[in-house]
C-alpha cells in the first residue's frame, strides 16, 4: 500500500490509496463533479510517455512495426490518469491495397474499482486496484470498408482507417475507449485509453 498527496486528497492501493489535501485548493476538482479520472493519447518518445506521475506504472507492446507506450498513475490535479501513444519510430509500411489479417500482442494497464469518500467539498479519499492484462489478438482489416476489428480476452477493437491513420474505438471490460494508431502493409500499431468514475485504463497493440 502506498500513499500520495494530490489536489482532491487521493489514496490508492495495489490496491493504491492516495490522499487529496485541501491545502492546495486552486484548480481543485469538486468531488461532486465525479471528475477524478482522466485518460488520453499522448505524443510518446522512444523512452515512453513524457509524464511524471505518482504510483506510476509504464508498459510497452512491441512488434515488427514498432512499439506502443502506455502509463497509469495519479496526478496532483487530475486524480487517476492513463495515457498511451505510439513510439515515433513506428513503421507500418505502404498503405494497404487489399484485405489483410494481422496477429500480435496487446496489453492493458488499469486502475479499477475506484471509489471516492468525501471529507469535504473538495477533499476526500480515492481508492482503487492496479491491474494489467496481456494477450494475443488477430485483427482483420477490411480494405473496402476501412475497418480494423478483433477480440481477445476482455479487449474488443472496433477501428476505422483511412490511408495509414487508425481511429475508432475499443472496449475493455465493457468500458468504451478511444483508439489512435497506424496501419499499413507491414501491420498495425494502436494506442488506446478509456475512463469512467470507477476505472481508468490505457494500452496498446502491435500486430503484423
Amino acid at each position: 500500500v502506498f500513499w500520495q498527496t494530490i489536489c482532491l486528497e487521493f489514496m490508492m492501493k495495489h490496491s493504491i490509496t492516495a490522499l487529496i489535501t485541501p491545502a492546495i485548493l486552486a484548480g481543485c476538482i469538486g468531488i461532486e463533479d465525479q471528475d477524478w479520472t482522466h485518460s488520453g493519447i499522448q505524443t510518446a518518445t522512444a523512452s515512453g510517455i513524457p509524464v511524471t506521475l505518482s504510483n506510476e506504472r509504464n508498459a510497452t507492446v512491441t512488434g515488427a512495426v514498432g512499439t506502443v507506450h502506455f502509463v497509469t498513475g495519479t496526478d496532483t490535479s487530475l486524480g487517476a490518469v492513463a495515457y498511451a501513444g505510439l513510439d515515433p519510430f513506428v513503421d507500418v509500411g505502404a498503405n494497404l491495397t487489399t484485405n489483410a489479417s494481422f496477429f500480435g500482442d496487446w496489453e492493458v494497464l488499469a486502475i479499477e474499482g475506484i471509489t471516492v469518500t468525501s471529507t469535504g467539498y473538495t477533499s476526500g479519499y480515492i481508492s482503487g486496484l492496479q491491474t494489467s492484462e496481456t494477450g494475443v489478438i488477430t485483427l482483420d482489416a477490411d480494405f473496402a470498408a476501412g475497418t480494423l476489428t478483433g477480440t481477445s480476452g476482455n479487449l474488443d477493437v472496433a477501428g476505422t482507417f483511412t490511408g495509414s491513420d487508425i481511429d475508432g474505438s475499443v472496449s475493455y471490460k465493457g468500458l468504451s475507449g478511444d483508439l489512435d494508431g497506424m496501419i499499413g502493409a507491414n501491420g498495425a500499431a494502436g494506442a488506446f485509453h478509456g475512463n469512467s468514475s470507477t476505472m481508468v485504463y490505457s494500452g496498446g497493440f502491435a500486430v503484423d
